[in-house]
Parts: structure tokens; C-alpha cells; sequence
């Protein structure tokens, strides 16, 4: 319901950078929504299919941002058990560095791949793989937009640590504990 309201009050709007804005709220209540459309959908919670959650939000989000483009998945996440304060900020942060893949990653090419691989390590930590193999982004920048303080946030929610790893592309690396 949130998400069709701000889809209504954007039809209003002129401005493409405020329509923007909009979107990407709007994308951000679709991660929290698929979220709970999962939840309600099993009777025991310990036992949300992961691997059909992101496949469903990732495909949401490739259908809204990539077009023109032809942008394959390339999506590993074994059998885990994450609870719903774990599985929310995951899911927030992987819509945040999905959208940045697509609006800015394959700027100057047809095609290109996302990648999420998800799985719990030797030392019993999970790891995340997330990315593009677009354009890549400078290592040396930092940034400082509402995407990245969200995904600092979510990082310290989790109780873990992001880095960029040094590939094509962007792509990083999230370990935490259970």
C-alpha cells in the first residue's frame, strides 16, 4: 500500500531526480515487503527459503533498472537459517548495492552480471559476495550518499565488517556472525 501511495505521488511530480528519489524508496519498501511476504508464507520462521528471496528482490530490481541492458544473475546462496533481525538489514543492504549495480555499473556496456553468493564459512561466520562486473568504482573514493551511510549502518547491525574487493568491477565482501 506505501509502495503504490508513493508510486501515485510521483505521478505528480516533474522532476526526474525527485521521481528518482521516489523509486528508490520505493524499491527499499519492496526488499521489507518481500521480506514479510515470505514470513507470512511458512508456518516455522526459522526455515524462510533465502535463495528465493533474493532471487525474487534481485529480479525486481533488474526489471526496473536494467531495460536496455541484458544483465544476467549469478546467484549462489546455500542452505541457511538467518533470523528475520539478521534477514531484514541483509535484505535492505542487498537491494542498496543491486541498485547501485545497475543504475551506475553498466553504464557503457549491453551486458553485464550481477553476483550474490551467501554462505556460512569454515569459521562459522556467513560471508556475502556482492557485486557487478561493470565499470567498477575508484578505491581510493569514499562515499557519501544515503547508500552508502545505509549500508554502514546495516553493516554495524549485523555486527560485521564490508570490504571492497580489488576485482572488475565492484564488489564486496560482508562477513558477520550468526
Amino acid at each position: 500500500m506505501v509502495n503504490s501511495l508513493l508510486r501515485l505521488q510521483s505521478n505528480e511530480i516533474k522532476d526526474k531526480e525527485v521521481i528518482e528519489l521516489f523509486n528508490i524508496s520505493r524499491h527499499r519498501i519492496i526488499s521489507m515487503a518481500k521480506i514479510h511476504e515470505k514470513l507470512y508464507g511458512v508456518e516455522d520462521l526459522q526455515h524462510i527459503n533465502i535463495y528465493d528471496y533474493f532471487e525474487s528482490l534481485i529480479k525486481e530490481l533488474l526489471n526496473s533498472y536494467s531495460a536496455d541492458k541484458e544483465v544476467t544473475l549469478d546467484l549462489k546462496v546455500k542452505n541457511l537459517i538467518l533470523e528475520i533481525d539478521t534477514l531484514i538489514p541483509l535484505g535492505l543492504m542487498v537491494n542498496e548495492i543491486i541498485t547501485n549495480s545497475l543504475k551506475h555499473a553498466f553504464l557503457y556496456q549491453k551486458k553485464g552480471e550481477i553476483t550474490l553468493h551467501l554462505q556460512l564459512s569454515e569459521e562459522e561466520e556467513y560471508e556475502m559476495i556482492i557485486g557487478d562486473n561493470g565499470i567498477g568504482v575508484n578505491l581510493e573514493e569514499v562515499p557519501s550518499g544515503l547508500g552508502s551511510k545505509l549500508i554502514k549502518a546495516f553493516t554495524k547491525q549485523l555486527n560485521g565488517s564490508i570490504k571492497q574487493i580489488n576485482t572488475s568491477g565492484t564488489m564486496y565482501r560482508l562477513v558477520f556472525k550468526p
